[in-house]
């Protein structure tokens, strides 16, 4: 069985403090409760952290595959761990 979670996450940029907005996809084998991917993001948002360790930490605390893209300054980048 293979899933796909696909969501929007917010994080403030920690340079200027502005929001960054990244489009996650979670790739996984097993099921993830809903409610524990809406708990890591709670605890991500309030945090300034850059988008790859905002990746990094969101594949520790499910233990899955996660790829994330945004945009910064016309900068695309995209980050998978």
């Amino acid at each position: 069985m293979q899933i796909e979670y696909t969501f929007e996450a917010e994080c403030s940029c920690p340079v200027d403090g502005l929001p960054d907005v990244y489009a996650v996809t979670l790739h996984t084998s097993r099921v993830i409760p809903v409610e524990n991917i809406l708990s890591a993001l709670d605890t991500l948002r309030e945090e300034r952290v850059f988008q790859e360790e905002f990746t990094q930490r969101l594949h520790r605390i499910l233990n899955c595959k996660v790829t994330s893209e945004g945009s910064h300054s016309g900068v695309t980048t995209r980050v998978s761990v």
